[in-house]
């Protein structure tokens, strides 16, 4: 796994120390394809990491699902619930057959606060995050409208 982790930017400069202890509780999680690892409004106790496959980010608008992001290899997923302490923001589940680091939720946590480039990283991509989900959710929208 931790060969996976350093694939990742948010991860990539960190010595082998560091990872082994974030990995501590971690475990790889295999998904089928559609099959759903969480859905909108469950409760964050994890982060991933996708490994293999592709995931997708989807959003619940009005009475449609809105699809707000397609994920792959080295992206970092499910971390705003752990870092708001909220509720999962959105529905994710396999485009084809995915296999995904879960990273615990607390040991996430420790890892953001005790480095302050990973806060300044998270940071920049829950702003993205924000911004593409808002730029869905306005197409969605608008297609809906015409």
């Amino acid at each position: 796994m931790r060969e996976a982790l350093r694939n990742v930017e948010l991860f990539a400069d960190l010595d082998a120390a560091d990872l082994d202890r974030l990995l501590a509780k971690g475990e790889r999680v295999t998904l089928g394809p559609g099959e759903v690892l969480f859905e909108e409004g469950d409760d964050g106790h994890r982060a991933y990491v996708v490994e293999q496959g592709e995931i997708e980010v989807v959003k619940r608008s009005r009475t449609r699902d809105v699809l707000v992001k397609t994920a792959g290899a080295g992206e970092v997923i499910g971390e705003m619930a752990i870092l708001q302490a909220t509720p999962r923001t959105a529905t994710v589940r396999a485009c084809d057959h995915a296999t995904l680091l879960a990273i615990d939720g607390d040991a996430f946590r420790t890892f953001v606060r005790e480095s302050p480039d990973a806060a300044g990283r998270m940071l920049e991509t829950m702003f993205d995050r924000w911004r593409e989900t808002d730029s869905a959710l306005r197409e969605s929208d608008r297609l809906a409208q015409l």
